[in-house]
Formats: structure tokens, sequence, C-alpha cells
């Protein structure tokens, strides 16, 4: 059997997809007939994308604590802690397994008598408008630091636009085999996902300073409320599809 192998690269402005082209005569038996008859193979992969805006944030905390011994440090550190409490609870919804630690570390001060303690801290704000109002109520906090914050899609939209951008990607793919075998008949056979990814959207966050008189920058009596902003995330799921095609069966 003579197997004729074409690759076509093709680039498409509407959703770049990639193609290519592979024909061959396989036997494919028909419902009821012990007559094979020939029918030919293509190969196309294709991707869908889904954009959606983030619905939770993460935020990145330091809280530090001083003192002349490693216990005195550690002391302070626990007291901050209790008082970032208090102020986190009702931005994580009263639920405080959404705090998580990331690292701890006591180190011996330079130059300087005593030593410091530092817990690092991850918080999952779940609802992204509380993002702004839970930077400025733990920025007020002595001794602790919001060091970096970043929106987030939620496992159920992840899930959803997943869904969603596969429908797409098959989507794309018949519509390129539509194009490039007319109006023969087509069947998938198989489908492979290649991968997909998750492109969060960079964040903002304003809390300009303030010029003094002087000329000079100053910060201490600074009232703007930092503003955290989202934006959109997308979802891309990639996948292979193999369809088989000839002409309607009589």
């Amino acid at each position: 059997m003579l197997v004729v192998l074409v690759i076509l690269s093709i680039l498409i402005f509407a959703s770049l997809v990639t193609l290519t082209y592979e024909a061959s005569r396989m036997q494919v038996p028909p419902a009821g007939s012990t007559t094979v008859p020939n029918r030919n193979v293509i190969s196309i992969s294709a991707s869908g994308t889904v954009y959606n805006s983030s619905s939770q944030g993460e935020l990145s905390v330091d809280v530090n604590g001083t003192g002349l011994t490693n216990a005195a440090a550690v002391q302070n550190v626990s007291n901050a802690l209790s008082l970032f409490n208090s102020t986190i609870l009702k931005y994580v919804n009263g639920n405080l397994s959404q705090i998580s630690t990331t690292y701890f570390n006591v180190y011996k001060l330079y130059n300087v008598s005593g030593y410091q303690a530092t817990e690092g801290l991850t918080v999952m704000i779940p609802n992204i408008k509380n993002v702004s109002g839970a930077i400025g109520a733990l920025s007020a906090i002595p001794n602790v630091y919001v060091t970096y914050a970043t929106p987030s899609l939620s496992n159920s939209q992840i899930s959803k636009m997943r869904v969603t951008a596969l429908s797409l990607a098959l989507s794309n793919a018949t519509s390129q085999a539509h194009a490039l075998i007319g109006n023969d008949t087509i069947y998938a056979t198989n489908i492979s996902i290649n991968n997909y990814y998750v492109y969060p959207f960079t964040y903002g966050l304003a809390s300009p300073p303030v010029e003094s008189a002087s000329g000079g920058i100053s910060r201490s009596n600074i009232s703007i409320t930092p503003q955290f902003y989202g934006g959109l995330n997308k979802v891309t799921e990639s996948i292979t599809v193999t369809f088989s095609y000839g002409p309607a069966q009589k």
C-alpha cells in the first residue's frame, strides 16, 4: 500500500492554529458490512483561549520582631501575629485556614545588639474586592509588611475555563479539517490534550508618594488607600485531533 506523507504548516490569522496534514489509506469497515473501504487520516493541532477576571488575591506578608535575646524576638513576632490575625480575619471570611506559614527564621543582628525573628505568611483573600482593604489594614500594623500581591483564579474558575477552552480548540480543529478536505464526511477518531496554560495578568498597586514643600518626598502624610487591580487572566488548551474522512457511505 502506497503511503503519501504531506506536511502542511498553516498560519490562521484568527487563532494561530498550526496544522499537520498526514494522508494514508486506512481500512475502516462500515457498520453491518464486511467490505472495507479506503479512508484517509488527517491530524490537526489546535488551541482555544478563554479570558476571565481574577476572583481572588494572594498576599505575601512578613511579620518581624526584634529583641535583646532570641526568645524575646520570637515573642515579639508572636505579639505582632496576634494583631495580624485579628485584623485579617474579616478579609478571609473568618477562615484562618486561608493563611499559611512559608518560612520562619531568627538571626543575630549585626552592628547592634539583639536578634530579629521573621515569619513569612501567605494569605489568600477569597474576594478580590477586599484585597485593597486588606493591604491597607495590614500595612498599618507595626512590624507587619505586605511584600507582594498577586491576583489569581479560583479552582472552580480554572475548571470551567478549561472546559470552554477545550470546546473552542475542538471547534478550531474541526473547522480547519473541513477547510482542508472539503465536503467529505469526517469522524474524530482520537483527541489528545497536549497541555494547558494559565496566564495571570500582572497587578497594579497604587500608593503614590506626596511631595513636600521643600521638593523632597514624604510618606508620613499619605492618606490614599492602596488600590489593587486584578485584570484579566487567560487559560489556553492545546489539543491534537485525528480525523478519518472520505465520501459518505451509502
